[in-house]
């Protein structure tokens, strides 16, 4: 009698990760005993023995033996190969940073309005939890640029390769370039 193999999974995939997908290969085996009671007793299906999820952050692929009732064997191989697809829990989060500003000639001032600028990132989640804000840069780059007023937009650098800018708030910069400092405000009296 053919019967489908279930892989018997215990434990739960390392925080932050999921189980994406699962495979068995073969699909079907066929049971063979000398007890043709046994065969009918049998349910549509042979389990795995236990596969351990616990802490697991990556594919797992195993050969694992079938658990099978006392008097019940397999025609051909009693393993079957099991494919577990792990990955990271996708997230997004917001930085709020302070603008950086880079390449302004010597001599010269810059003044930004905004001053700083929120950041959308998305990415696995275990990352995101250890991306610390301060290592999220956002510079404007006025290499090259003399006195006057330029629409800069922001350049995010020096993220993890695995993260993704999905947007920059606002995503153009007004940028005054002066050849004196820019007037500092004096409190009223």
């Amino acid at each position: 009698r053919s019967v489908a193999v279930i892989p018997l999974l215990v434990g739960q995939v390392k925080s932050g990760y999921r189980v994406t997908n699962i495979t068995v290969s073969p699909t079907l085996v066929t049971v063979v005993s000398s007890d043709p009671q046994a065969i009918e007793m049998l349910p549509g299906f042979v389990e795995t023995d236990p596969i351990s999820l616990t802490g697991a952050s990556s594919n797992l692929e195993q050969q694992t033996p079938l658990s099978l009732p006392e008097g019940i064997s397999i025609v051909g191989d009693s393993t079957v190969l099991v494919q577990v697809s792990i990955a990271p829990i996708e997230s997004s989060v917001t930085i709020t940073r302070r603008l950086e500003i880079q390449g302004l000639r010597p001599g010269l001032y810059a003044q930004a309005s905004p001053e700083v600028v929120s950041v959308i990132l998305t990415g696995p989640l275990p990352t995101l939890e250890q991306l610390l804000p301060e290592e999220v840069r956002v510079v404007l780059d006025l290499t090259g640029l003399a006195a006057g007023t330029y629409p800069i937009p922001p350049q995010v650098i020096d993220l993890p390769e695995d993260v993704v800018i999905e947007t920059v708030l606002p995503d153009v910069i007004e940028v005054t370039i002066r050849t004196t400092p820019p007037p500092t405000p004096t409190p009223a009296t």
